[in-house]
């Protein structure tokens, strides 16, 4: 089992089953008529799995724009 900063965890997805929901994902996002996709991935928890995904895209013949915010609260009130 891994450690993540100190605690063990249980993966739930393997590598490669995340790999194949990703280009299943790309394949219905194709299979729609969309032009000029793009693509924005929340900073920085998402920027693995939206590379993943925008690679799987590719794969597929689609080539999104790419962009990425970051979010952050201030404090408690929000």
């Amino acid at each position: 089992m891994p450690i993540v900063r100190g605690k063990d965890i249980e993966v739930l997805f393997s590598a490669s089953a995340i790999a194949r929901r990703n280009l299943e994902l790309a394949k219905e996002i194709a299979g729609h008529d969309y032009h000029d996709l793009l693509v924005i991935s929340v900073l920085k928890g998402s920027f693995i799995f939206a590379a993943d995904l925008i690679r799987a895209m590719h794969d597929v013949g689609l080539s999104p724009e790419v962009e990425f915010i970051f979010i952050s609260s201030y404090g408690a009130g929000t």
